[in-house]
């Protein structure tokens, strides 16, 4: 039978104990749903904006872009686009009423949830998309998002500003 382990051998389940359970227990924290992480979409946003099968495309966005007219929009097409079969086929935008905003993100997460907003401050005549990235673990994993939303049109005389805030 048997006997009490050596101290050798008691060394060794140590030490295979302390190299295996940190990366179960990093593993356990990825796997976790990270529950209440919602999307929203708050304000003045009509809604998100879904590029489809171009998602790919439209998400090498780098900092924000306002698209206020059909022009712009076919310019940006055009740019980035180009490559996607269904750019043809996109939503269409009524810009007599909204304008295309979009702020990328880049973070790392084991999950995470968008709250997008836009606000606006008549006495400063200023708009403002804020989007708050609700980060849940620390796995590694890369999330990347142009947080594309149909806004207000930008009246007369005022500025656009945006923001990322990562929680």
């Amino acid at each position: 039978p048997p006997g009490p382990a050596t101290q050798p051998q008691q060394s060794m389940k140590n030490l295979l104990l302390a190299a295996i359970l940190p990366g179960l227990l990093i593993a356990a924290a990825c796997e976790q749903p990270c529950s209440g992480l919602e999307d929203s979409n708050r304000g003045a946003i009509a809604g998100s904006y879904d590029f489809g099968t171009c998602f790919f495309y439209a998400n090498s966005l780098q900092g924000e872009q306002l698209i206020r007219n059909a022009t712009e929009f076919s310019n940006f097409k055009q740019n980035f686009l180009k490559n996607c079969p269904d750019s043809g086929r996109l939503p269409a935008i009524d810009f007599s009423r909204h304008m295309l905003i979009g702020l990328n993100t880049q973070t790392t997460a084991c999950n995470l949830a968008y709250d997008r907003e836009i606000s606006h401050d008549t006495a400063a005549k200023v708009y403002k998309y804020t989007v708050v990235v609700q980060r849940c673990g620390e796995c590694g994993t890369k999330f990347r998002d142009p947080n594309w939303v149909l806004g207000p049109q930008l009246p007369a005389g005022y500025r656009f500003e945006a923001a990322v805030r990562y929680e």
